[in-house]
């Protein structure tokens, strides 16, 4: 619920921003009538201008949100190789068991997380947990050399892939860059706004439209380069079921 708070509230601003700026440039309009025979000319800089960064926008944010994915799919595989490798020895195997546990549950609670707080909390607390895996991994190694051989690359694995989705999924678009993009949305709207002054009003509602259109497909390049927050997300059903097993598994191997 606190999601679509926010994207209604995230969508409502676009579309205020843009409306301003349509009304604002109208306002101009009206005040200089006379003054637009190279007004094309503008509109069509601009517009061209903010087509541009959408598509660079957009072709940058799909990317990423298909790589999250990936990331999710590969550590998913990491997790279960390693929890079916660690049946290869009782001894070493057990403990292993018991730490993959621990990390599948707060895995899932890294993904059902509410704040950026108990992400940190999680992945924290992650991070020990991989570090007692390495450790038994070590151990394993010293001890059974031929079976660690299957154990060691499997942890690996685990370990890279998290720091993978970790890094990922810091990676947004620029500060600066949507700055620009706003800032570009709202003069294109203002300069069509200028250009339906003098009395077309029968071009009036197609520009709202146009305006309404901008908001929207700027909010979905937005809402696509967030999957955390926003309302376009990544399926994590992989990793959950992942985690599930595992957990299911430990039960009942402590049975």
């Amino acid at each position: 619920m606190k999601t679509v708070a926010m994207e209604v509230g995230f969508e409502l601003g676009l579309l205020v921003l843009l409306a301003s700026a349509f009304a604002i440039g109208r306002n101009l309009g009206r005040r200089h009538p006379d003054e637009h025979p190279q007004l094309g000319v503008v509109q069509g800089a601009t517009l061209g201008v903010m087509g541009l960064l959408l598509g660079f926008s957009f072709s940058g944010a799909m990317p990423r949100f298909t790589t999250r994915e990936d990331l999710i799919v590969r550590h998913a595989n990491a997790l279960s190789t390693l929890h079916l490798r660690t049946q290869l020895s009782d001894s070493h195997g057990e403990s292993m068991r018991a730490t993959l546990n621990e990390y599948a549950g707060l895995m899932v609670k890294a993904l059902d997380a509410n704040s950026q707080h108990e992400v940190d909390t999680a992945h924290e607390r992650l991070t020990k947990l991989e570090h007692m895996l390495w450790q038994d991994a070590r151990s394993w190694a010293q001890q059974q050399p031929t079976s660690a051989m299957l154990i060691v690359p499997a942890v690996n694995e685990v370990l890279d892939v998290r720091a993978a989705r970790v890094a990922a999924s810091k990676r947004h678009l620029p500060t600066l860059i949507m700055l620009t993009l706003l800032t570009c949305a709202a003069l294109s709207v203002g300069t069509i706004g200028y250009g339906m002054a003098g009395g077309r009003k029968s071009l009036v509602p197609p520009a709202r439209a146009l305006g309404a259109l901008m908001a929207a497909v700027l909010w979905v390049v937005l809402d696509l380069d967030y999957p955390r927050y926003g309302l376009i997300r990544i399926d994590d059903g992989p990793l959950r079921a992942a985690a599930a097993a595992i957990m299911q598994g430990s039960c009942r191997s402590g049975r």
